[in-house]
């Protein structure tokens, strides 16, 4: 037990007056106290040696110590006072005052001299807090001791105090008395003024459970001193009072309790039982024997020297001992509180320690994992990683490394974790364990999959994407290198007429329709087989390890019959099919790309062919594909070079025979393939934008020259019974017909484009008729109607081009403002051969009969089919039988003529 408030708590009151006095006041106090304490003490010690001058113990040399070390060096000419007033007042010496003062000189540079070592050199506190300090202090003043001794006993000599033949004697005797003196005095006076230094001093409040507590440990401290003292007494009885005679033989008794007391206690305790020993002892010794020996002497400063040591190595090691435990409780803290699982592994994989933030994330009591392998807390398939790992830091000693994997919690969740180790070795550097920090980077790990996952997959139907799509191409090629038996195929399949789905069922359900479609392209594949959407209604199917081609073809009408079945959208049943390109690996073909290239140009065969088709790609394909994207690029220029003509090809009343008015067809007029037909390039043009752009061109150019043919023709004399003025009399009612393709007569802008070109020409609208197909108008009819009905206010009359070839429905045709039906030429030029050509023919005309819309027949090209015509009271032809299509001067010159079939 330490000393401290409850130990001596009759100091407090005198402590704080003392801090109130003036500083010169308790300078002069502390000298005078110094002064009369040392003469008192001298005197005192005097008394027990009758038989020479020096005493068994000087005790002043302990008060020097404690005036230097405690209050400070510049009280070092006080430490003459004493010994000047001992031997010139109190205990004269019959010596000249010259020596009287020469050995107070020495007294005061000696020991002020070694406080100043201890204070300035040895740097030790004055407090004796640490061994070393007391260590140093025992040292120093065991030799300063012996050296002022030997001084003082020279100068007595040689003032002839005392023989020389003595002086080996006295200096012995003298310096084990200053020794022992230090030893039993200086420590625990240096003692209470640490306390002092320390505040243990001041008055605190307490309350009641404080003053019960308070209450026990007086109650302990006082058992305590009273079994140490029981005991001291009990043994300085033992050693020096119970031998007859003064021969020490069982002096060493009181080391026990000495030690004893020093150990459990440590130095503050040693202090007071040195104290109580060197007084005890000495007062034992004089009142047996009344003579003090150099034995004694000796013994007491032994004693003196090992308790002090002794009490301070327990004290530095109880210190040592706390402050390890307060760090060890201090990293306990740190270590269970951390925001990391901490863990101790050996090195054959046992858990030797885990903190409880460890513990608590694996979902265990420590107990249970301390003393356990650690493949308990590690997921089962990274039981080889983890084996692995730990083989290659042990291998290649690896102070520090790094490692991911899974481990599995209590309740069988699993988690990702990162975990840094550090490898610690033995004093033979042979590795021990492993401290292995792990922090939990599930949710890290989980978006890193997702963000890799979002990197090579769709974001709307989850199938892999374009670049993971390549990535596993690549290795096929790759594999396919290495085996030439292995074979692929690629295909690439395009949704027919998903743009009306999503338009008319808006993009949220055109979505829900995407999704669908790639979960049953899934369901027709294999696991190993990859399929992938590359964005809009495009997907990509790449199928590994097939054995021919019937394996593809298989695929392909497997995803086709799928496709076929209903789709349930928004409570809407959708249909849908798809054109399919096949391409199957071959050793010419080595890059994923081209492969990729080929299977799309397979697709757009099929989509020309007729959609709902698959085709297998030939390198015919890629010529053709070639050449489409040249013709693509000559279009764009033939615009800037305005190769584009319109040839007009008349109109013939079947009544009359007369011509009523014209077709406007474009024709390019290519530098190089000479006229070129719309057949050939209006379905490219529509596809790269360029369709509504000559579509518009087209109506400008025919209503300027019926307006041109119109003001030439008008302006001729009116001789009425000249062919000018017949010719005249034809123009006025003669009309133009544009063809309007399926892009242009979707636009918002057609009626305003329509009505600006009029306007520019000057041209009666009832001279314009538009021609459009039946799928145009089928495509979106509700808003068909609306546009026809609009055009058809404006005065313009609206004709149904190639008209029994699309899938219109009698029923919803005739909601339309149409105002005549054109007969597809497929089927006028077979009414001659044809008995089922000839009925709907007929069927036709009867219908616009029916309809009160008017017929003309295209194709007419034989005197035959235009008879069979007439007989069936088709109103108009148009055919080669009259004229093909005629540049704007021929067709002028044949106005001018005003022929009659």
């Amino acid at each position: 037990m330490r000393i401290g408030r409850n130990n001596w708590h009759i100091f407090p009151r005198l402590f704080r007056w003392l801090r109130h006095l003036p500083s010169s006041l308790r300078t002069l106090l502390l000298v005078a106290v110094y002064v009369l304490a040392g003469l008192g003490l001298e005197e005192l010690a005097a008394v027990f040696d009758t038989a020479a001058a020096i005493s068994p113990w000087e005790p002043s040399a302990g008060l020097h110590f404690v005036l230097l070390l405690g209050f400070g060096l510049r009280y070092t000419p006080e430490l003459l006072l004493i010994p000047l007033l001992h031997m010139l007042v109190v205990s004269p010496l019959n010596i000249a005052p010259l020596y009287v003062l020469l050995c107070a000189i020495w007294i005061m540079l000696g020991y002020s001299l070694a406080s100043a070592l201890l204070l300035h050199k040895l740097h030790i506190d004055p407090y004796l807090r640490r061994f070393r300090d007391v260590f140093r202090f025992t040292i120093v003043t065991f030799i300063t001791s012996l050296v002022v001794s030997g001084l003082y006993v020279t100068t007595l000599a040689a003032a002839g105090s005392l023989s020389w033949s003595q002086w080996t004697v006295q200096v012995i005797r003298e310096w084990a008395g200053e020794a022992t003196g230090i030893a039993m005095l200086a420590p625990p006076l240096l003692l209470l003024l640490r306390l002092a230094s320390e505040a243990k001093w001041q008055d605190t409040q307490e309350g009641p459970t404080q003053q019960i507590g308070s209450a026990r440990l007086r109650s302990q401290a006082v058992l305590d001193y009273s079994i140490d003292l029981t005991a001291l007494i009990f043994a300085i009885w033992l050693g020096y009072g119970f031998p007859p005679g003064l021969s020490l033989e069982y002096s060493y008794f009181v080391f026990l309790p000495l030690i004893w007391i020093a150990v459990r206690h440590g130095f503050e305790r040693a202090v007071l039982a040195v104290l109580i020993i060197n007084i005890g002892v000495t007062l034992l010794v004089y009142i047996r024997s009344g003579n003090n020996t150099l034995a004694l002497q000796f013994c007491l400063m032994t004693v003196s020297y090992t308790g002090l040591l002794v009490g301070a190595a327990v004290t530095e090691r109880q210190r040592v001992e706390a402050s390890l435990r307060e760090s060890q409780q201090q990293y306990q803290n740190l270590y269970d509180s951390a925001p990391d699982s901490y863990a101790s592994i050996a090195v054959n994989g046992i858990i030797r320690s885990i903190n409880q933030i460890g513990a608590d994330f694996l979902g265990y009591r420590k107990q249970e994992l301390i003393g356990r392998p650690i493949w308990l807390t590690i997921y089962q398939p990274d039981w080889q990683l983890a084996q692995q790992w730990l083989d290659r830091v042990l291998r290649e000693r690896l102070v520090t490394s790094e490692n991911e994997l899974r481990k599995i919690r209590k309740d069988g969740s699993v988690v990702w974790v990162r975990e840094r180790s550090q490898l610690l070795f033995d004093q033979d550097g042979t590795p021990t364990e492993l401290h292995v920090i792990c922090r939990d980077i599930t949710e890290s790990k989980h978006a890193e999959e997702q963000l890799l996952h979002n990197a090579f997959h769709d974001a709307l139907t989850g199938l892999p994407n374009r670049a993971l799509f390549m990535n596993r191409l690549e290795r096929a090629v790759e594999y396919s290198k290495r085996d030439e038996d292995y074979l692929f195929a690629v295909l690439f399949l395009d949704l027919d007429r998903f743009k009306v789905i999503n338009d008319s069922l808006g993009h949220t359900l055109g979505d829900e329709f995407l999704i669908a479609i790639a979960r049953r392209i899934e369901a027709c594949i294999r696991p190993i087989d990859t399929a992938a959407r590359l964005g809009g209604d495009e997907f990509t199917i790449l199928l590994e390890g097939i054995d021919d081609i019937s394996d593809t073809i298989q695929v392909a009408e497997r995803i086709q019959a799928q496709l076929t079945l209903p789709f349930n959208l928004g409570g809407q049943e959708v249909f849908t099919t798809a054109s399919i390109g096949i391409v199957l690996r071959t050793t010419s073909n080595n890059h994923p790309e081209d492969l990729l290239r080929d299977a799309d140009i397979a697709m757009y065969r099929a989509k020309s062919l007729g959609k709902a088709r698959y085709e297998i790609f030939n390198p015919e394909m890629r010529n053709r594909a070639i050449a489409r994207l040249q013709m693509e690029t000559e279009l764009r220029r033939a615009i800037e070079r305005q190769e584009f003509r319109i040839h007009y090809q008349p109109i013939v009343s079947l009544q009359t025979g007369r011509i009523v008015g014209f077709e406007a067809l474009i024709r390019w007029q290519h530098p190089n393939r000479g006229l070129v037909y719309p057949t050939e390039f209006m379905s490219i043009a529509e596809e790269i934008g360029l369709g509504i752009s000559l579509d518009q061109w087209v109506l400008r150019e025919a209503c300027h020259q019926l307006q041109q043919w119109q003001e030439q023709f008008l302006s001729s004399p009116a001789d009425e019974e000249s062919a000018a003025s017949d010719s005249s009399r034809a123009i006025q009612s003669l009309t133009i017909n544009v063809n309007l393709g399926t892009p242009q007569f979707g636009q918002a802008e057609l009626l305003q484009h329509i009505d600006r070109v009029l306007q520019e020409t000057h041209l009666d609208a009832s001279s314009l008729q538009l021609e459009i197909t039946e799928n145009a108008i089928m495509q979106n009819d509700e808003a068909a109607s609306v546009m026809l009905s609009q055009l058809g206010a404006m005065g313009i009359r609206l004709l149904v081009d190639d008209f029994g070839t699309g899938y219109s429905s009698l029923g919803r045709l005739h909601r339309f403002a149409i105002d005549m039906l054109k007969i597809d030429r497929s089927f006028v030029s077979n009414i001659g051969t044809s008995a089922v050509s000839l009925e709907i023919t007929e069927t036709i005309v009867t219908l616009a009969q029916k309809l009160d819309v008017d017929v003309t027949a295209e194709g007419v090209e034989t005197a035959e089919q235009l008879a069979r015509l007439r007989e069936l009271n088709c109103g108009y032809g148009q055919g080669y039988f009259f004229s093909m299509p005629l540049e704007a001067s021929a067709a002028e010159a044949l106005i001018v003529t005003n022929p009659r079939w």
